[in-house]
Parts: structure tokens; sequence; C-alpha cells
């Protein structure tokens, strides 16, 4: 038996020898005393028929956890530097010496560190049984930058120098997230006019965006003083 199962009499049979040297098989009108689960142990059980009485010994086992195993995993296997662990979705099950299962809760897990990047054994223990499983960490890498707010000044004449106020550049990274970054400009060239294509670039990657370069060109002349002598 194992701690806390109910007795069970089926196939004992008892053989009544009389006065006389009769001997009979007697499978029922006895009575079973002395069973007790609620420990591990040897008991000794007594039997009774009609005021005469025999023993035997049956064996209590304590139930005992032989294994874990995941049921169904985590559903977060891949993290970046940085991210907090999750377990969301993580099931586990526990076999005992009886044969019985059940889902445990109470396990703790140890293992996660996403200080570094590469691939993390993870340990699930409850009451001296574990079970591992892996996950990656990966590190945060820039994907690509894009302007997020254009300069204010786009038009220029000959001559000018450039001017990058209101500019503003977003870096996307391989994890979702965002940042406004600081950036270098290069390929403003107002000594000629035309349309003239600037690089943006951070961390090695770029994004560009055009300026038109005028030319200055006389548009009128007026008289700002007149001549002294105006009458002939």
């Amino acid at each position: 038996y194992f701690t806390g199962e109910t007795a069970d009499y089926t196939g004992l049979t008892l053989t009544a020898t009389y006065s006389n040297g009769v001997t009979a098989t007697v499978t029922d009108g006895y009575t079973v005393t002395g069973f007790d689960s609620a420990t591990a142990g040897t008991k000794t059980l007594t039997v009774e028929y009609e005021g005469k009485t025999v023993t035997f010994d049956v064996t209590v086992k304590a139930i005992e956890l032989v294994s874990i195993e995941i049921v169904t995993p985590a559903e977060k296997t891949e993290y970046f530097v940085g991210d907090a662990a999750d377990y969301t979705g993580l099931t586990v099950k526990a076999t005992y010496n009886n044969g019985t299962t059940a889902m445990i809760e109470d396990y703790t897990v140890t293992g996660f560190d996403s200080t570094t990047a590469g691939q993390k054994t993870i340990t699930v223990e409850y009451e001296g049984k574990t079970v591992t499983f892996d996950v990656t960490v990966k590190a945060v890498e820039l994907e690509s930058i894009a302007i997020a707010t254009p300069a204010e000044k786009t038009e220029y004449f000959v001559g000018e120098e450039a001017d990058y106020a209101g500019l503003t550049i977003k870096a996307n990274y391989n994890n979702g997230t965002t940042a406004i970054v600081e950036y270098n400009v290069t390929g403003f060239d107002s000594a000629t006019a035309g349309q003239k294509t600037l690089t943006v670039e951070y961390e090695g990657k770029i994004a560009t965006f055009t300026v038109n370069v005028k030319a200055i060109e006389l548009v009128s002349i007026e008289v700002a003083t007149d001549p002294v002598k105006t009458s002939y």
C-alpha cells in the first residue's frame, strides 16, 4: 500500500480447522482489524473468525516524488539583453511512486540571466527534483534609423550655411524599441545651386533627405537716392 490508501482484502481466504480434523475454506464472515495507512511502515492485521484469530503483515509505503516534467513550455523563449524573465504558460507535472501525477505550481525557477547574450539553461525545481529548459538571449542591435521630424529649413541660397534646427532622428532596434539619437550630417554644399542630398549617419546606419540651393539672381533695381541736379 501507499499512505492514504484504503484497505483491500480482495483474494483473502482462510482455512478453518475443526476439532474433528476437518478443514474448510472461509471466504467471508471474518473481520479484519489493524489496518492503518496514515503512516508508512509494516502493519500487522488481525483476522478474526468465530473467536479465533490469525495475523498477516502488509507494508505501507510513503508517497514520494519520483520526477517532474514540463508539460507545456513557457510562451517566451527568446529574450533580448536587459529583458525580465517571463514564464507565462509554463506548466509542470509531478510524478509519484504510487503512479499518480499532479500539476504543480509552487516550483522555483532559477538560472535566468539577460545581462549577456547567449543560450541560457533554466532550472525548474520542486521538492528536490529538477528539470531544465533553454532560452536564448539576443544582443540588442541597431537595425535602422529614420527621420522623425525634418529640418525646418530646406530652402537655401548659394553661400548660406547649413541649418538643421528641428531635425530629429529615430533609431530602430531589433527588440522593437526606438530612441531619438544624436547624429552626423554630411553632404551639404551651398557653393552651387541645385538639389542636394544630405546623409544622416548614426552607428553605421544612414538616412537621407534633400534640400534645395537656389542661385542668387537680380530681381529688380530702383533709385536709392536721386542725383543732386535734376533740373536742366
